[in-house]
């Protein structure tokens, strides 16, 4: 708790192998992933092999680098009831957050993306069936005119998608055309981009 973190070459917190009940909360990272050190993956702050993780109130931006990954956030592989609330991301290059395949009970809600996943996406998605798929509801996510990015990385996915405000000026597409099961619904796109809210078989 209350943490403050500037200015390193890779992740900023990553909390392994808790057992039950951790937290992470009111922390700061600020510019991690600032290095260049080639095909090694880093995050601001994030979680792997964890049970009935919260992390909350973090404010996590300006990430950089970080291969595949360089998001704010992360819900990394043999991860169960993995809940981010109440955080605020903004200006990391990889976007706001990814999501393994192989974690269960995954929640993203109550959260603030700002202009995140510049030339990338907002969500690192790879969950490829029901099991697997977080429930991301009731976040906001705002891009300026000058950010290109998507908010899914790939097709093929499954995925759980209510109640979030995307509010672009540019024109931010899916980034899936389609998806193997699930369901995009209740979400707001404004003031309007090729996004649809869906059912999938």
């Amino acid at each position: 708790r209350n943490n403050y973190v500037e200015e390193v070459q890779g992740d900023g917190f990553v909390m392994s192998n808790v057992g039950t009940n951790g937290r992470m909360e009111y922390n700061t990272v600020v510019k991690h992933s600032a290095k260049n050190v080639g095909n090694v993956n880093y995050a601001g702050l994030w979680v792997i092999g964890v049970k009935d993780m919260v992390m909350q109130f973090n404010e996590v931006y300006g990430g950089i680098y970080g291969y595949n990954d360089g998001q704010a956030f992360d819900v990394d592989m043999f991860c169960e009831g993995t809940l981010y609330q109440y955080n605020y991301s903004h200006s990391n290059r990889g976007g706001f957050i990814l999501f393994m395949d192989g974690s269960t009970n995954s929640v993203a809600r109550y959260n603030i993306s700002v202009n995140d996943g510049d030339g990338r996406y907002l969500l690192h998605y790879l969950p490829t069936r029901e099991a697997y798929a977080p429930l991301i509801h009731n976040n906001t996510f705002f891009t300026d005119a000058n950010i290109s990015t998507k908010i899914f990385n790939a097709s093929g996915k499954y995925a759980k998608l209510y109640n979030n405000i995307f509010y672009t000026k540019a024109d931010t597409p899916m980034g899936a055309s389609t998806f193997s099961g699930g369901e995009i619904k209740h979400n707001v796109f404004y003031p309007g981009t090729n996004i649809k809210d869906t059912d999938f078989p």
